[in-house]
């Protein structure tokens, strides 16, 4: 498997992200302009692990933190801007490589192009199921606490900083 960035339109990219985004609870899924303006975004950081036949098997998106409480802060308050932060806005796996480390490679590799950025922290709101597996791979949370936004379904959440 190999790991790259990706931040332009490339053939299929938009239509692999996009079944991936059908993992999701209808309300979190973004559509094809989303996914396309998200990878278009120079201050994003789009990562995609393929497997060995060239398929996309996994996909990371960062955003800058800032971004994230532009669009996020009348439903959470709390959410601060933070220098040198950025926010993990989206992470699919396809079914079959779940359980694997294609999650864990995208959570690596997205940290180091957030550190060559000069980025020092990472924000997300998780998944209750995954939060256990996020606090396992990083020693220094900062915070941690449960939230319930409606533009990611009403689902339960926990937020997340942690320093890397």
């Amino acid at each position: 498997m190999r790991a790259r960035l990706v931040n332009d339109k490339e053939e299929g990219m938009v239509a692999a992200i996009l079944a991936m985004e059908k993992l999701f609870p209808e309300k979190i899924e973004y559509g094809e302009w989303d996914v396309w303006d998200n990878l278009q975004n120079p201050n994003n950081i789009n990562v995609i692990i393929e497997d060995d036949d060239g398929r996309i098997v996994g996909y990371i998106l960062a955003i800058p933190q800032a971004e994230a409480v532009g669009y996020l802060k009348d439903e959470d308050p709390l959410l601060q801007d933070r220098e040198g932060m950025y926010h993990v806005d989206q992470v699919a796996v396809v079914e079959d490589k779940r359980g694997g480390s294609v999650f864990r490679r995208l959570v690596k590799e997205m940290i180091v192009e957030v550190k060559r950025r000069g980025g020092r922290k990472l924000s997300s709101y998780i998944m209750n199921g995954l939060s256990n597996v996020i606090e396992r791979m990083f020693e220094n949370i900062t915070e941690k606490r449960a939230v319930k936004l409606l533009s990611y379904g009403n689902h339960e959440l926990f937020y997340l900083e942690s320093d890397i």
